[in-house]
């Protein structure tokens, strides 16, 4: 089966590396759980394990609404955000994709047959509005913060500019409750912008990967074209009774605080190592461009036959170079084990 170049595929390595024991790098999920995660699996009982969910996911959307203070009406749900980001390809024909980014923007549109129009962000992934020309680009992904560079930035001005040349432009936020402060975040302009959509989900901040739930806001007529395309019943009991775990202030503090200080310390500890670049980051991972001479590839493999560490080899990504990799932030005891062993690898070529 050919692989879509995502990473924790830590099953699959053990297997064909014959470890019993992997330290996974390769994911960016939060380390941390919602307090109340297996008290609300407890809850869902066999009655609700045998019936179908509610088509419209009333209750599901009234929580959403609630936490995020955005009319029920203009929220939908789905699969995962991947589900939704794979509606709005198929809702459009011409699609655009800031690089480099989340491969699923491009394989959803690949996989429609659309148009696919590419931008790329400046060396310092920042954007530079005035060399996107947005003239007949039906829908424009943006990933904010960026994944795999784990950056932010101020989408107001690109938004205006979408606006002026009719382009839909959908921000992914998944990495946004990441961020120590919302100011870069666009949920404060659903009301204003008809060409807006914020995907979110609870797969990497809330760190439930395997529940696959993904919400996305928007005006109520673009809202309500995507329900009349989408897939019934895409969403389960398990995700409907799960969502109350994001209430749960004291879990996205102490979360927040604990990456703000691992980040700057692991920053500090990976800009010793020789050589290396390190991009800045306000998510839960790094990127990391290696030596002209390192590859990423041959650097992964060291990492799991030396240390039994798995990372994310970047290469894959369109914009990247054979020489870039990612590393989530876990631990600081596990940080430190992952930077000795860069550490110790780099040293020998």
């Amino acid at each position: 089966m050919k692989q879509h170049g995502h990473g924790a595929d830590v099953l699959e390595v053990m297997k064909r590396y014959g470890i019993e024991n992997l330290l996974d790098y390769s994911s960016n999920v939060n380390i941390f759980l919602p307090s109340r995660t297996q008290e609300l699996i407890q809850k869902v009982s066999a009655e609700a394990i045998s019936q179908y969910p509610d088509i419209h996911y009333t209750e599901l959307r009234e929580k959403l609404s609630v936490k995020y203070g955005v009319d029920a009406k203009q929220i939908i749900v789905g699969n995962g955000s991947t589900e939704l980001i794979f509606l709005i390809a198929r809702s459009a024909d011409r699609i655009g994709i800031i690089n480099p980014t989340f491969g699923e923007y491009q394989r959803a549109a690949e996989i429609f047959g659309k148009e696919i129009v590419h931008f790329y962000y400046e060396d310092d992934f920042s954007l530079d509005i005035a060399r996107m020309d947005l003239q007949d680009v039906d829908v424009l992904f943006v990933c904010n913060p960026n994944n795999p560079s784990g950056n932010t930035n101020s989408l107001l001005g690109l938004l205006d500019e979408a606006k002026a040349t009719g382009t839909v432009l959908v921000v992914d936020e998944t990495f946004m409750d990441f961020v120590e402060t919302g100011e870069y975040s666009l949920m404060s302009q659903i009301g204003s912008y008809s060409n807006l959509i914020v995907v979110k989900a609870i797969t990497k901040f809330y760190a439930m990967t395997g529940v696959r739930l993904g919400y996305a806001f928007g005006s109520r007529e673009v809202i309500e074209a995507l329900w009349m395309k989408k897939e019934p019943w895409s969403v389960n009991v398990f995700a409907e009774k799960l969502i109350d775990a994001i209430f749960d202030e004291e879990f996205e503090e102490r979360s927040r605080s604990f990456f703000k200080e691992e980040i700057l310390w692991m920053k500090t500890e990976l800009e010793r190592i020789p050589n290396v670049k390190i991009y800045p980051t306000q998510s839960n991972f790094f990127l990391i461009e290696l030596p002209d001479n390192v590859l990423a590839c041959e650097m992964k493999e060291r990492m799991i036959l030396h240390h039994h560490i798995l990372i994310r080899d970047c290469s894959n990504y369109k914009g990247l170079s054979q020489n870039h990799i990612r590393v989530n932030i876990k631990t600081r005891k596990e940080n430190g084990i992952l930077i000795e062993a860069l550490k110790k690898e780099l040293s020998q070529w």
